[in-house]
């Protein structure tokens, strides 16, 4: 049984005004729970963020430093040959808003990642330095995952410091809708484009497909082939 100890904290009224609303929605059970979902969200993205760190150093000790000179030439390669997915919206629809870029990692990505490819490894530092957490589904790890630390040494020290979102339920139903729309069959790429948000960068060597999910899914994403 998980132990549980009272806190005394100076919280800021927008914060507890917004775990009040969930409460009242139903989306937490008290505000004592909300609280602890965000501390424990915290607390699993201080933990990959660590491991992320730590995997690129290993990467710089073996193979040289990523300069910030590196970090700004190679993110300007990227965004330049990026296809921008900009779907034409409805009527009266707005632009959802958000907040900082995610990478979004595709098949292509952590196969780039297994072979030391250093501009791959140059975002992840790029994301390392920003404090953001790159992040992929369990399918895309399928695809690519063939066995132990021997045989992928370099992709088993990185996943740790990847969010690894599951294809649960509810992701598994929003991915069947989309396919039917779409009139396609991939469940794997149609969940990588439903996990990504507005104005997230997907890297991937599949950016045809993932164009068309994209635009019928509305998402304005920049794909960026590796």
């Amino acid at each position: 049984m998980t132990s549980r100890e009272r806190l005394s904290a100076t919280v800021e009224r927008h914060l507890l005004d917004a775990g009040r609303y969930a409460v009242a929605e139903g989306r937490a059970d008290s505000l004592s729970a909300w609280v602890n979902d965000a501390l424990a969200r915290q607390a699993e993205h201080d933990r990959r963020l660590k491991a992320l760190r730590q995997f690129i150093q290993g990467y710089e000790r073996e193979h040289g430093v990523i300069t910030d000179d590196e970090i700004r030439e190679v993110t300007r390669r990227t965004r330049d040959r990026a296809i921008r997915v900009r779907p034409k919206r409805r009527q009266g629809e707005r632009p959802r808003k958000r907040g900082a870029v995610t990478v979004v990692l595709d098949a292509g990505a952590l196969v780039a990642i297994e072979r030391g490819d250093r501009d791959i490894l140059t975002i992840l530092e790029r994301e390392a330095n920003a404090g953001q957490i790159p992040i992929t589904h369990g399918g895309i790890v399928g695809q690519v995952w063939r066995g132990g630390l021997r045989r992928q040494a370099r992709l088993a020290r990185a996943l740790p410091g990847i969010a690894v979102r599951a294809i649960d339920d509810a992701l598994g139903r929003e991915a069947g809708v989309l396919l039917g729309r779409a009139r396609t069959s991939d469940v794997i790429d149609a969940a990588l484009v439903l996990i990504a948000e507005d104005g997230d960068e997907i890297f991937t060597a599949d950016e045809d497909d993932l164009r068309h999910l994209a635009n019928v899914a509305g998402k304005v994403i920049d794909l960026v082939r590796i």
